[in-house]
């Protein structure tokens, strides 16, 4: 079974439209990642598509929990992710200085690649930034934190690739866009 979870209702309805050509039809489910109830109680694979950061920080490892038992002991999770630069813990300030220096890198990546980035694209990406600062639905961390939340959780980190910015960009340190795959430590 093949089934997409999220608790976007314009998310969802891309997804069917994405999806309407392939030969398994997907389920798709509009709920809290966190508790809504799935057909299945296990599952070979879990796809995490920049769904941890728009999970409130007070339940990411209740989130990740659950992950790991959906995916119990044989099976894998692959979560793409963007993580933010480094930055003091309950530090407010910091945090924001991180979310901007964040959201900067993917502004100037986006105008190097597109010369003529349209105003509402850049605006957008000036929004995100906003969100992350006022935690409104962003709600990035930085890679320990990440990291930490996966071992509180029971999950191990199998792989793990940096994919943006390239490896030789030191700017966001060790912030930037990540796939992971992970599994339980159990």
């Amino acid at each position: 079974m093949i089934a997409g979870l999220d608790i976007s209702v314009p998310y969802l309805e891309f997804a069917k439209r994405r999806f309407s050509s392939c030969g398994r039809q997907p389920v798709f489910i509009c709920g809290d990642a966190v508790s809504e109830p799935l057909p299945q109680s296990h599952w070979d694979v879990i796809v995490l598509a920049s769904a941890y950061h728009h999970i409130e920080d007070n339940r990411k490892i209740q989130f990740l929990s659950r992950v790991r038992d959906l995916i119990g002991r044989s099976g894998y999770a692959v979560m793409a992710e963007n993580v933010l630069p480094d930055y003091r813990i309950n530090n407010e300030a910091d945090y924001a200085r991180s979310v901007r220096q964040f959201y900067s890198q993917v502004l100037n990546t986006a105008k190097k690649r597109n010369p003529e980035l349209p105003v509402h694209v850049e605006n957008l990406i000036y929004r995100v930034a906003q969100y992350g600062c006022d935690g409104e639905y962003e709600y990035k961390v930085s890679l320990p934190l990440l990291h930490y939340d996966l071992t509180s959780s029971g999950l191990r980190i199998v792989a793990q690739k940096r994919v943006w910015p390239d490896d030789d960009d030191t700017s966001l340190g060790n912030g930037g866009n990540y796939v992971f795959v992970i599994c339980s430590s159990t």
